[in-house]
């Protein structure tokens, strides 16, 4: 039969690790508000009407001067026509006294065939031609958005492809990926996308727009949370079993 001071000596420890507990899974509370949002992003406009696509975007930073803008794409045009996604291309936020992205590199990418495109920020922007937009970087398979290079070392049909651009400036923190957007029509416009390869000989120009946006934690921030939740439940366990005894 357990005694009153023993009892009272484990409430009293049991009490201070459940405040430990609950302080560490209060700690990864903010982490969990500021994760990553992962955005839809599917095809709204196309030129010709033989390319579509759908994927998926999102942007985080490590600090202020430090983020990156991660993009995956599936090309979903129709199988008994092929085709390629060639290149692609993306806005830059506007440059204000609080923000700005200074330099912008390609720091991996799930293939090997595509190579940046970058232009002078805001000052010449990637010839996206018709869409007037001031496209500013972006990632091709040639060495120009309009052409180069084959297009069977594209994305093919029912392929999916991932690219992260790293970026380096000021305010970094202070940018969402809305700010990569530009509103035009109605729709919330976030890339444009090059087609080639078409079986009929044909290319096309499509544009992305920005969908709806799922937050996704930090693995690092689940393990913390997750660690915090089972130490809690295996401490009630023992301290059940204990005080059966």
């Amino acid at each position: 039969m357990m005694s009153i001071s023993s009892s009272k000596g484990f409430s009293m420890k049991r009490l201070t690790l459940t405040i430990m507990l609950l302080f560490t899974i209060i700690i990864a509370c903010p982490s969990l508000s500021s994760a990553t949002l992962m955005y839809d992003v599917n095809s709204s406009y196309s030129l010709t009407g033989l390319g579509s696509f759908t994927g998926s975007a999102s942007y985080s930073y490590t600090d202020s001067s430090n983020a990156s803008f991660t993009v995956s794409l599936t090309n979903t045009s129709p199988a008994a026509n092929e085709g390629y996604i060639t290149a692609m291309a993306f806005l830059l936020p506007s440059t204000t006294y609080q923000s700005k992205i200074e330099s912008i590199f390609m720091s991996s990418s799930t293939s090997d065939e595509f190579d940046l495109l970058f232009a002078s920020y805001k000052k010449n922007p990637l010839n996206t031609s018709p869409f007037q937009f001031g496209f500013d970087f972006g990632a091709g398979i040639g060495k120009s958005w309009e052409g180069g290079g084959k297009p069977g070392e594209g994305i093919g049909v029912g392929s999916t492809e991932t690219f992260t651009f790293s970026m380096t400036g000021k305010g970094l923190d202070l940018l969402s990926l809305n700010d990569f957007t530009q509103q035009y029509g109605g729709h919330n416009v976030i890339a444009a996308l090059r087609f080639k390869g078409f079986e009929n000989g044909g290319s096309d120009k499509v544009l992305g727009e920005l969908g709806g946006g799922a937050q996704v934690p930090e693995p690092a921030t689940l393990l913390l949370f997750g660690s915090g939740i089972l130490g809690y439940s295996l401490l009630k366990r023992r301290s059940g079993s204990f005080l059966q005894k």
